[in-house]
C-alpha cells in the first residue's frame, strides 16, 4: 500500500520519468480510463504536468504480486485549411510489433473500432492509410472535424512461435494518440486587405460575422506577441466588436497583422491584413511656395503628391476649384489681382481631417518695354530702347527706323560719321528677365533725322516685334528744354477689294498709341481687339506690328456693299488725346478697276480708257487685254486703225483715234485675263461709261439753259445721294441690327489697356 501511495504522489507531482520520447512538455487531462481502470484514487479531470511520452506504471497489491501495465500516450498538434486532406498517422513505438486493434474516438465522441488488416474506409470521409498501423486520412476537411481525436492501437511483440502470439493476446500493450487537429478558415478583409494610415491615426478591423463560443480573438503584428483581446489589455489596442482591434499606429506598426477568431479552442477563422504608415512632412512656415506667373498668360496650381479632395481658396478668400485625386487649378488670365497668399486645403488617403497648405502667388509683366530720347551737351540725341522680357534668349536683331523709313540696322561698336550702335544684354530679378538695351547715338544731323523714329526689336523663336515711336525734334521746336506739343499726323491708304473678299483697314500714327477703334460709312462703330478667339458683330480683331508702332488696323471677313464709302479710323495717343483720319475703300465687283469710270469726249483729245488690277494685288497678272464697245462689238487687235490697245503687267489701255458718237458712246467694258496660282486664268471687267461733251456747256456763260440744266442735274445728284446715304443709314452691314448705336465709351470700352511700361502685340 505504501508504494502504490508513492506512485500516486510521483504521478501527481510530475516527477516519475521513465522513457523520454520528446523534450517539449505537454499539458493534457486523464481521466480514469485515460491511465488505468483500477486507479481509481486519482481524481477526474486532475490536471498533470508531464514531461514524458512512456509511462510504465507498477501497481503493488497486498500479497506483492506485481501486474504490469504498458501504456503509451502520444500527443500530436496539427493544423489544417479548410478542403485540405488531413493524414493522422500512428507510428510504432518499438521494433517487432504488431497491431492487433484500433479504435478511434473522433472529435464529436464517435468511437470507430477497426482492424488495419481487414479495414479500408472507417468512415465516408475517413480512409485506412497504413495496413501496418492505425494511421488514418480525413478528406475534406471542415469546421466539424475540429477538435481533439484519438486512436487507440493494441500491440503485441511479435514471437517466432506463431502459436506463442495467440497466447500473449492477455500480455499486450497499449498505445494512445491524441491529435488535436486545428482547422484554419482564410476570411476576406472588410472593406480592405490594404490600409494606409498617417501616424497618429486610429484604423479598426474586425470579423464582421458574430461567432458562438468564441473562446480567443488573437492578434499578431510585426514586433508585437500576440494578445488576446478578449482576455489581455494592452495600450493602443482596444476590442473592436465581437472579434476586432482598434488600434493607434506609428511607425513601427507597419507590416502585416492577422486577427484570429477561435471557436470552441480548435477553429480558427482568419482575417490578414497589411498597414502602411505614412510620416505627415511638417512644413516650415518660413519656407513658403511661391509660384510665379506671367500677367495675361494662365497660372497653374499644382501641388505635389496624391491628394483625394482639395480645395483651391484664393487671397480673397473665395473657393475657385474643387478637385479629386489632386490639388490642380489653372486660371486663365493671371493678372495684378490674383497676388497673395493662397491656401490649399486637402485630405489625404489614411488622414480623416483636412491639410491646409499655405502658397504664394507673385504676377510679373511678360513683356516691360522703355524709351528715351536723351539731348547730350555736345548736341548729339541718344535713343534708347529697353526690353525686360521673361526667359528670353540673346536678341535676334535690333534695328531703328529713321523718319524717311530707312531702316538702319545695330551692331554693337559699329557706327559711321553721322551714327553709332549700342547694345547690351543682362539679367534682373534673379536671372528672371533678360534686359535688352538697343540704342542710336545721331551725332550729325540732317533733315531725316527729325521726326518719328521706329526701334524694332525681335527675339529668337518668337514672331512677335517690340518697339515704339520716339521723336527727334528741330532745335527750333524746344523753348528752354521743353518740347513744344507736337500735332500728331495720321495717315492712311485707300483700299480696293473685291466683294466678298476679306481686306484691311489700317491708319497709321507717328506716335505710340494706347488704343483705337474704327467707324464704318453707315455709322456702325467697331471695337478692335487682340484676341483672336472674340467673335461679335461690334468687334474686329487687330491687324498690323502693334500700337506701341503707332499702327491701328482691323481685318474684316468679307466686303460688302455697305463696306463701300469713307471709313473712319479713331485713335488714343499715349499722352496725348484722341486724333481720327479718314480711309477711302472701294468694292469692286472684280479684280479689275477702271481709272475713271466716266470720260466726257472734247474734240481737242482723243479719249483713253483704262483699267488695272485692284492696287497691291501682288498675286496676279493681266495675260491679255479685250473691250466691249457699247454696241457689242469686241476690240482686240482692232484692223481699222480706230482704236489703239496696249497692256502691261497690271493695266489695260485703250485709244480712241477717231470717235464716233454713234459707234463710241455709251458703257464700255474693259476685260482683262488675269493670270493666277498655278497659272490658272480667270477674267475680271470694269465699265466705262464715254459721253461726247456738246460745244455749248464748255463755256457755262454761253447758254443760261445749260446752266439751268447743270443746276437742276446737280440738285437731282445731291438728293439721291443724300436719300441713299439715309437709306443706308439704317440698314445694318452684315447681320447687325437697325439703328446700331453710335459709339460711346460706356458701350463700347476697348477690349485692350496697355500700360505705358509694356510693349503691346
Amino acid at each position: 500500500m505504501t508504494h502504490f501511495i508513492i506512485f500516486v504522489l510521483l504521478l501527481l507531482t510530475g516527477r516519475l520519468v521513465h522513457g523520454v520520447t520528446e523534450d517539449r512538455r505537454v499539458k493534457w487531462k486523464c481521466s480514469r480510463m485515460d491511465l488505468v481502470n483500477s486507479m481509481r484514487t486519482i481524481s477526474e479531470n486532475t490536471l498533470i504536468d508531464i514531461d514524458i511520452k512512456k509511462i510504465y506504471i507498477y501497481i503493488y497489491i497486498r500479497n506483492y504480486i506485481i501486474i504490469k501495465y504498458n501504456y503509451i500516450i502520444t500527443e500530436n498538434v496539427k493544423f489544417f485549411y479548410v478542403g485540405d486532406l488531413a493524414d493522422l498517422r500512428t507510428n510504432l513505438t518499438e521494433k517487432n510489433e504488431t497491431v492487433k486493434k484500433c479504435i478511434l474516438e473522433t472529435n464529436q465522441g464517435e468511437v470507430l473500432d477497426y482492424n488495419p488488416a481487414n479495414y479500408d474506409i472507417i468512415r465516408d470521409d475517413i480512409e485506412l492509410i497504413d495496413s501496418d498501423t492505425c494511421s488514418i486520412r480525413i478528406y475534406r476537411i471542415n469546421n466539424t472535424h475540429a477538435g481533439i481525436w484519438k486512436i487507440t492501437t493494441y500491440i503485441v511483440q511479435n514471437h517466432e512461435d506463431e502459436k506463442k502470439i495467440s497466447n500473449q493476446n492477455g500480455d499486450s500493450k497499449e498505445e494512445v494518440f491524441m491529435f488535436h487537429l486545428h482547422v484554419r478558415q482564410t476570411k476576406k478583409a472588410v472593406p480592405s486587405q490594404y490600409i494606409e494610415a498617417y501616424d497618429g491615426h486610429y484604423i479598426s478591423m474586425k470579423h464582421i460575422e458574430n461567432y458562438e463560443n468564441l473562446t480567443a480573438c488573437n492578434l499578431t503584428g510585426p514586433m508585437t506577441e500576440s494578445i488576446n483581446l478578449l482576455t489581455e489589455k494592452q495600450d493602443g489596442f482596444q476590442l473592436f466588436g465581437q472579434c476586432g482591434v482598434r488600434m493607434k499606429v506609428n511607425a513601427t506598426y507597419e507590416g502585416s497583422w492577422a486577427l484570429h477568431a477561435i471557436v470552441d479552442d480548435y477553429m480558427h477563422y482568419e482575417i490578414s491584413f497589411l498597414v502602411d504608415v505614412h510620416q505627415l512632412k511638417k512644413e516650415d512656415p518660413d519656407d513658403m511656395m511661391v509660384m510665379q506667373w506671367t500677367r495675361g498668360s494662365s497660372g497653374i496650381i499644382s501641388l505635389p503628391d496624391v491628394r483625394k479632395i482639395c480645395q483651391i481658396v484664393a487671397p480673397n478668400g473665395v473657393i475657385v476649384a474643387t478637385s479629386l485625386n489632386r490639388c490642380y487649378h489653372v486660371v486663365k488670365v493671371a493678372t495684378i489681382q490674383h497676388e497673395g497668399v493662397w491656401l490649399a486645403r486637402y485630405n489625404m488617403y489614411g488622414m480623416l481631417e483636412p491639410i491646409e497648405q499655405k502658397f504664394r502667388v507673385e504676377t510679373f509683366d511678360q513683356v516691360i518695354f522703355n524709351t528715351s530720347v536723351s539731348y547730350v551737351e555736345d548736341g548729339s540725341i541718344k535713343l534708347l530702347c529697353q526690353l525686360e522680357l521673361k526667359d528670353a534668349r540673346t536678341p535676334e536683331s535690333c534695328s531703328f527706323i529713321r523718319p524717311d523709313g530707312k531702316t538702319l540696322y545695330m551692331t554693337p561698336a559699329i557706327g559711321n560719321e553721322r551714327y553709332s550702335a549700342y547694345i547690351n544684354f543682362d539679367t534682373k530679378h534673379g536671372y528672371m528677365y533678360k534686359v535688352l538695351e538697343c540704342g542710336i547715338r545721331i551725332r550729325k544731323f540732317e533733315d531725316v533725322d527729325y521726326g518719328a523714329w521706329r526701334c524694332d526689336l525681335t527675339m529668337p523663336y518668337n514672331p512677335r516685334h517690340f518697339g515704339s515711336v520716339l521723336h527727334v525734334d528741330y532745335p527750333d521746336s524746344r523753348e528752354d528744354g521743353n518740347v513744344k506739343v507736337r500735332t500728331v499726323k495720321i495717315k492712311a491708304d485707300q483700299v480696293h477689294v473685291k466683294r466678298g473678299d476679306p481686306f484691311t483697314i489700317k491708319c497709321i500714327a507717328d506716335s505710340a498709341l494706347k488704343y483705337c477703334w474704327l467707324r464704318s460709312p453707315n455709322g456702325t462703330s467697331y471695337s478692335i481687339t487682340q484676341d483672336k478667339e472674340v467673335e461679335t458683330p461690334f468687334v474686329l480683331p487687330y491687324e498690323g506690328q502693334g500700337l506701341w508702332f503707332g499702327e491701328c488696323g482691323a481685318k474684316i471677313s468679307a466686303a460688302v456693299d455697305s463696306d463701300n464709302g469713307h471709313w473712319s479710323c479713331l485713335t488714343g495717343v499715349v499722352d496725348g488725346d484722341e486724333e481720327s483720319t479718314t480711309v477711302s475703300v472701294t468694292v469692286t465687283e472684280t479684280y479689275l478697276v477702271a481709272e475713271q469710270t466716266e470720260i466726257a469726249v472734247s474734240a481737242r483729245n482723243d479719249p483713253v480708257l483704262s483699267c488695272h488690277i485692284l492696287p497691291r494685288m501682288l498675286d496676279r497678272t493681266v495675260h491679255y487685254c479685250r473691250w466691249i464697245r457699247p454696241d457689242g462689238y469686241g476690240i482686240y487687235n482692232d484692223i481699222s486703225h480706230r482704236y489703239t490697245t496696249s497692256s502691261s503687267y497690271s493695266q489695260c489701255r485703250l485709244v480712241i483715234l477717231n470717235y464716233c458718237p454713234e459707234e463710241d458712246n455709251g458703257n464700255w467694258t474693259c476685260v482683262a485675263g488675269l493670270k493666277g496660282e498655278n497659272g490658272r486664268i480667270e477674267e475680271a471687267w470694269d465699265h466705262v461709261r464715254v459721253q461726247e461733251m456738246f460745244r455749248g456747256t464748255v463755256y457755262l456763260g454761253s447758254s443760261s439753259v445749260t446752266i439751268l440744266a447743270i443746276v437742276i442735274t446737280l440738285v437731282i445728284l445731291i438728293g439721291g445721294i443724300a436719300g441713299f446715304i439715309f437709306g443706308n443709314r439704317h440698314r445694318f452691314r452684315r447681320s447687325l441690327p437697325e439703328n446700331p448705336p453710335t459709339y460711346s465709351p460706356q458701350h463700347y470700352p476697348p477690349k485692350f489697356k496697355f500700360d505705358v511700361k509694356e510693349a503691346q502685340y
